[in-house]
């Protein structure tokens, strides 16, 4: 049974062909156990059919009216008519818990075909549905001549709905009926998808004015009682199904009375449609009646992932092969047409298989597949643009992407289920190149990476080394090592995000861009301390560079300064300054303090001077002064002399 099961789960589609042999009870496999007594295994149709559906497969149904006939050189031969065909496709449907049906219910819980003729249904018949977008025209006759024989088959319509039950009510006019009546009646089952009425009895005056009509809740006109329509007078006879849960009965009647009875409604039947719609519509010309053709259920309640497509016609595929013209004979003669109908053909098994659902059908299909991962793939390359990192390679393989979903969105909008096998190659193709321009990104985010680690890791031991030369110096550089410190915990945060990088999980490929902002960061922080330091030794060199500048002025400004050591001051600021200009300030501090340190000395050597010269001409002026008093002292005793 597991095998079996296996086996049948890996159908995309049930098809049902409407074969007298095949029943659902009937079984396909059947095997004795070797050494058990009684004791065989039992494969049926039935269970082949629900555990295909349980694993996703479709069922499309392609039926017929059941009535054919045969025809020799322009008489009829022989005829055959089988109900049992309707009965079982029918049993199928409800089998698989779909809300269609297969032809028409005269009475309640009876079925038979409901014969439908369109030689060439157009797009004036279909709904804009996946099946239809990309059909431009099909058959719904079966008359074909081959040699002398000629052919009739009869298709039937689908019926959109499932009975759901028979209810009791009176509805009647009163008897007789007044003239000169509008008499209104509704009726009315919330949740109904259509309504019909089974009339008990009716009895109208035999004109064209006394007559009773049946509305949906539109308005529109659904059936009539006038005596070409149902006769005057009738009994026991189910209206035509109404759409919607509301029916209008409205009775008229002339000036002139009978004594007519008039009608009473007893009964009845309403259905429901739970994801099921007709697709497309056929006229039969002879009794004007518009039906669907082509059906879809789309819920199923014990196969969610399942759906059931209905055609009224098993010729569709025979059809396939016949794509050239060939005589069909009609009530006006020999007529040539081309049944070349190979797009329905592939849109109901593309549709039926589940293939249009897995292709464009929403979540999980292979266009949102496409939509996403190119959502995703954009966030990571845009992040890496952000980034700086060179993903040019990755944007154009994106916009190849970006370019076969247009395409294949395009194939959907135009053909749908007819073009989605080749939607679905644009599709594939996408995927490929999304894959291509993640995987570029992703080489491309990983050397830059890799590349901005290498980076950091050469330039970190000589900016420790800088910042330790000048702390060396004496010169305060705590902000640098602050700036140090937290460049290299940002390092190994972005060490940290590279490892968690795994070339096999594509969801760890955003550790990358972590790691690349994170050594970007240490990166910035390393230069900032570097500049920390620099700036410090910057700083410190100016200011002895102006002391050294003061200091060499104030010696210049002594008279007895020494030369030499003024040139030599004047040497070492000159090479301060340069070294100052070059950014070699540790360098600039020792000139610019070798130039201080001379000015210093020729200062202390030109006060030494000063107080040499101070100290000789003091000299002179006491021995001057000895010289000037002998004088006087001389003088005066040559004078008292003299005057003695």
């Amino acid at each position: 049974y597991e095998f079996l099961d296996w086996f049948f789960s890996q159908y995309n589609a049930v098809l049902e062909p409407a074969h007298y042999s095949l029943w659902w009870d009937n079984v396909i496999f059947y095997r004795e156990i070797e050494g058990a007594e009684n004791l065989v295994v039992a494969y049926t149709v039935e269970r082949a059919i629900r555990v295909a559906m349980e694993h996703g497969a479709g069922l499309l149904v392609m039926g017929e009216h059941g009535y054919r006939e045969w025809w020799w050189a322009g008489s009829p031969v022989a005829s055959a008519e089988d109900t049992t065909v309707v009965d079982r496709m029918n049993a199928l449907l409800e089998l698989v818990g779909a809300d269609l049906r297969m032809g028409r219910t005269p009475i309640p819980g009876e079925w038979e075909g409901d014969w439908a003729y369109m030689v060439n249904v157009t797009k004036d018949w279909m709904v804009d549905h996946p099946i239809t977008r990309g059909v431009s025209h099909f058959t719904m006759a079966a008359f074909e001549l081959a040699g002398f024989m000629t052919i009739y088959e009869n298709h039937t319509f689908v019926f959109v709905g499932t009975p759901a039950g028979v209810n009791d009510t009176l509805i009647e006019s009163p008897h007789p009926y007044p003239p000169n009546a509008h008499l209104v009646y509704v009726l009315r089952h919330p949740g109904a998808y259509k309504i019909r009425l089974h009339f008990y009895r009716w009895e109208l005056e035999p004109n064209y004015v006394d007559a009773i009509y049946i509305y949906d809740e539109n308005w529109t006109l659904i059936d009539w009682f006038n005596p070409d329509h149902h006769g005057a007078s009738g009994s026991d006879l189910w209206t035509e199904w109404v759409p919607g849960e509301t029916v209008y009965i409205v009775l008229t009647s002339d000036s002139i009375h009978d004594g007519s009875w008039g009608f009473r409604i007893d009964m009845y039947e309403w259905c429901v449609a739970d994801g099921a719609y007709p697709i497309a519509y056929a006229l039969n010309p002879y009794t004007e009646m518009i039906k669907p053709v082509i059906a879809v259920d789309d819920v199923l309640p014990d196969y969610p992932e399942a759906a059931v497509v209905v055609i009224g016609d098993h010729q569709q595929f025979s059809n396939y092969f016949f794509s050239h013209w060939i005589p069909v004979r009609f009530e006006t003669g020999l007529e040539y047409c081309r049944w070349d109908i190979p797009d329905l053909a592939v849109a109901l098994l593309v549709y039926a298989t589940g293939f249009w659902h897995r292709v464009a059908g929403g979540e999980d299909s292979w266009r949102d597949w496409v939509v996403n991962n190119m959502t995703l793939v954009e966030q990571f390359i845009a992040a890496c643009e952000d980034l700086g990192i060179d993903v040019s390679a990755a944007r154009a393989k994106l916009d190849m992407a970006e370019a076969e979903l247009e395409a294949g969105d395009s194939l959907l909008e135009e053909l749908g289920c007819v073009g989605a096998p080749e939607a679905w190659e644009h599709y594939v193709k996408a995927l490929q190149y999304i894959k291509e321009a993640f995987d570029l990104a992703v080489d491309a985010a990983h050397d830059t990476a890799t590349s901005l680690k290498s980076e950091y890791e050469a330039k970190h031991d000589d900016v420790v080394a800088s910042i330790d030369e000048i702390a060396a110096a004496g010169i305060d550089v705590s902000a640098a090592y602050d700036y140090l410190a937290d460049s290299e915990r940002k390092k190994s945060e972005g060490d940290r995000f590279l490892e968690a990088f795994d070339p096999e999980k594509p969801e760890t490929a955003v550790a990358l861009l972590n790691a690349t902002k994170c050594y970007r960061e240490a990166l910035d922080l390393l230069d900032a301390a570097k500049e920390a330091a620099k700036s410090a030794a910057r700083d410190e060199a100016e200011a002895w560079i102006e002391e050294a500048e003061a200091k060499l002025s104030e010696a210049k400004a002594l008279r007895l300064a020494p030369a030499d050591k003024i040139e030599a001051a004047e040497a070492a600021l000159s090479e301060a300054r340069s070294a100052f200009d070059a950014e070699d300030y540790l360098t600039a501090i020792d000139k610019a303090k070798e130039a201080y340190d001379l000015a210093k000395d020729a200062i202390k050597i030109a006060h030494e001077r000063e107080e040499e010269e101070a100290r000789r001409w003091t000299y002179i002026y006491i021995g001057a002064g000895a010289v000037a008093a002998i004088v006087v002292v001389a003088g005066l005793a040559l004078w008292l002399r003299r005057r003695a």
